[in-house]
């Protein structure tokens, strides 16, 4: 392949993915962290819906978009605590996914009490930030956390690290599950669980509480909205 072509395709996996708009501005405290979470979770080209695998090449993807807009995003790393089981997340509509290990994004936010709190982004299982204890209690099993810089990868995943080439791999990949995750869920949203903190957020502040967004919706918003002829999924 030349270099040129090879380049082109390249920026063709770029643009697949834009870069994101609420950028760093010395601001990360939970209201911004929100809106750049629903950001996040509404990229149209990210296969948030496909449980079954792909959070290392989202969190791949996700941290480097991150580090673009002017953040210092971490990963969080969860794995087996050298047990045979399988870690095990039950979704929002009863499906029960098996995991070897799991890994997001995480970002220090500034809480209410004005100390810096760890908090995890997965639009896989959340429609808003996590505590990083929220995340990990709605992930069963025997399991161990790790946090770690953005660019550095737990032991447990075992090849060749070189980060920019982690990221074009990622993308071609995300872009293969996304087509899987249309045929798995079709035009419809893919259902995830509420944050607490979002949750509360939204009710101290007075603002409605968002229960569904461009590409997701809550548990408890569709079940209330089934009852609504005027609710449909995209």
């Amino acid at each position: 392949m030349s270099i040129k072509r090879s380049l082109s395709k390249f920026n063709i996996l770029s643009a697949y993915f834009a870069p994101l708009q609420n950028t760093y501005d010395g601001v990360m405290d939970l209201e911004k962290a929100i809106m750049l979470f629903d950001e996040i979770a509404d990229i149209p080209n990210m296969p948030h819906g496909y449980l079954d695998t792909g959070c290392y090449e989202r969190s791949v993807i996700i941290t480097d978009l991150l580090a673009e807009a002017g953040y210092t995003p971490k990963r969080v790393w969860l794995e087996r605590d050298n047990v045979p089981e399988m870690l095990e997340f039950e979704s929002p509509d009863n499906r029960k996914i098996k995991w070897s290990f799991h890994v997001a994004p995480l970002l220090e936010v500034k809480a209410e009490n004005g100390q810096m709190r760890n908090m995890v982004l997965d639009p896989s299982m959340f429609n808003g930030p996590v505590s990083l204890g929220e995340w990990v209690s709605n992930i069963k099993g025997e399991k161990r956390v790790q946090i770690l810089p953005y660019q550095d990868i737990a032991e447990f995943i075992l090849h060749s690290w070189y980060w920019d080439k982690e990221v074009r791999i990622a993308r071609r990949q995300a872009r293969k599950l996304m087509r899987k995750q249309k045929k798995l869920i079709g035009r419809n949203h893919r259902t995830v669980l509420r944050s607490s903190l979002k949750d509360e957020f939204m009710r101290v502040s007075g603002r409605a509480l968002e229960g569904y967004g461009q590409t997701w919706r809550t548990w408890q918003s569709y079940t209330e909205a089934k009852q609504s002829v005027s609710f449909r999924c995209k």
